[in-house]
């Protein structure tokens, strides 16, 4: 495969990745950064170009060979800028710094001479652009710890598959290891590689929306706790010996709205899902009922730790700063072979005992 070719092909993936993000850009949400990767693409794409019009004479100059280095090299600056901000957010300003390796390397180019030598300045270019495949593939794995998408993963593997083959390129370029033809081949996979990282990134979007549009399902948009039906989805139709269920009530909290507003009642709200939240073990599966009314279920926890957890997350609200506010809990052990609905009724029996006793306390049912 000759040369021209490779560039025209390399020039058509980058057009059309770089056409699908401004597309995906246009008609969605979490888009932040993919307007910076169509950039990298067509600033690319224009390197590829003047490359082709040099290698054809179809322009003269050192000049053109300069602008073509120095635009692939801000384009690799630039993925990384853009997969960078698409992938964790993060702000512009100190992401600038990106763009200095290129410029130095450019200038250094210009200035040692080597502007016209294909094969050093090929090799810096493909080095250059081993690092930066390399970064992007980094910062993409290790945001796993962060946001769990599967499309990261695959992401990350093609962006350091491309490191090698621009690596490859540079020891191929310079006689080592690899033939001519093989070299061609190494092209071929990068060109297809780029078109795979597209893929990739926009899979990683349509995660990413999709993710949210779940958490948006099955949360309670005031409280940030899961809301009813994710709540009873996520409960057994048959809980073993020992789990136990608890529920939860806002004393006089009609009491509160009517007398300080709902603006306080929601603050109320929050304040106790606070409280709820930040106290249960991880396998505790817990929500916002509806109204003020909220609930936890303990897979194994027993009589004794469900009710120190209760009486915790009691203490806790009672002695929050802000509007005194109160809760009574109803407390049930699941010790037959009832199914959840009857652990469910034996816990609001018990929330009526702790309010009719006074509320503000709670209450264990003897049996479920």
């Amino acid at each position: 495969m000759d040369l021209a070719t490779i560039l025209l092909l390399f020039k058509s993936s980058l057009l059309v990745g770089a056409l699908c993000f401004l597309y995906v850009r246009g008609h969605g949400d979490h888009v932040q950064g993919l307007g910076v990767l169509a950039t990298s693409f067509l600033l690319q794409a224009a390197a590829t170009t003047l490359a082709g019009l040099v290698e054809a004479h179809d322009v003269v100059g050192a000049g053109w060979t300069l602008a073509s280095f120095a635009f692939g090299l801000l384009g690799y600056a630039l993925m990384w800028i853009g997969l960078k901000t698409l992938t964790t957010g993060a702000g512009a300003n100190p992401l600038s710094l990106a763009f200095v390796p290129p410029v130095l390397l450019s200038i250094g180019i210009w200035a040692s001479g080597h502007v016209q030598d294909n094969a050093i300045r090929a090799s810096v270019f493909n080095l250059c652009a081993t690092c930066y495949l390399l970064a992007c593939a980094g910062m993409v794995f290790h945001d796993l710890r962060r946001e769990r998408l599967s499309a990261k993963i695959p992401l990350s593997l093609a962006l350091g598959f491309g490191a090698l083959l621009c690596l490859a390129i540079v020891l191929g370029i310079n006689g080592l290891v690899l033939s001519p033809a093989v070299l061609d081949v190494v092209f071929f996979l990068l060109i297809v590689l780029f078109f795979i990282i597209c893929l990739f990134i926009i899979i990683m979007v349509k995660e990413r929306t999709e993710a949210d549009l779940h958490r948006l399902i099955a949360t309670d948009e005031l409280t940030g706790l899961p809301n009813r039906r994710h709540f009873f989805n996520g409960l057994p139709q048959q809980p073993n010996t020992g789990d136990a269920f608890i529920l939860l009530d806002i004393d006089h909290f009609k009491r509160v709205n009517d007398t300080m507003g709902h603006a306080a009642g929601d603050e109320v709200l929050r304040k106790v899902a606070a409280a709820i939240s930040g106290g249960l073990p991880s396998h505790a599966i817990y929500g916002r009922l509806g109204g003020e009314e909220f609930g936890v279920f303990l897979p194994g926890s027993g009589h004794d730790a469900a009710l120190a957890l209760a009486e915790l997350i009691r203490k806790r609200i009672e002695s929050h700063d802000g509007v005194v506010t109160t809760i009574s809990a109803g407390v049930a052990i699941a010790r037959t072979a009832n199914g959840i609905s009857d652990v469910m009724s034996a816990a609001d029996a018990a929330l009526y005992k702790a309010k009719q006793n006074g509320r503000n306390r709670v209450w264990l049912h003897a049996e479920a």
